[in-house]
């Protein structure tokens, strides 16, 4: 699979997570296994498939909060979780 495909497909995970439940960077690294750099690369680029976020500060402190998605466009939740197996498979 080239590295487009598989960039896609992670934007289309990440949001699925964020979608799922509060997540900031650190539990994405945790829960994803993947680098900071590589979800915040990832996250930067959402709005290039039509997927809108945003940080909802949570705390006193500026990192304390979670992202949330606001606009899928024309993406699916639900494929994302029919499919979820498979688009697992393609970033490991």
């Amino acid at each position: 699979m080239n590295k487009s495909k598989i960039a896609y497909y992670r934007k289309l995970y990440l949001a699925f997570l964020i979608n799922l439940e509060r997540h900031n960077l650190v539990s994405l690294e945790e829960k994803t296994g993947m680098p900071k750099r590589t979800i915040q690369t990832a996250m930067s680029g959402l709005s290039d498939i039509g997927i809108e976020h945003e940080f909802v500060q949570d705390g006193p402190k500026n990192r304390q909060g979670y992202y949330k998605i606001t606009e899928w466009a024309d993406h699916n939740p639900k494929w994302i979780k029919n499919n979820l197996q498979y688009v697992i498979d393609v970033l490991q």
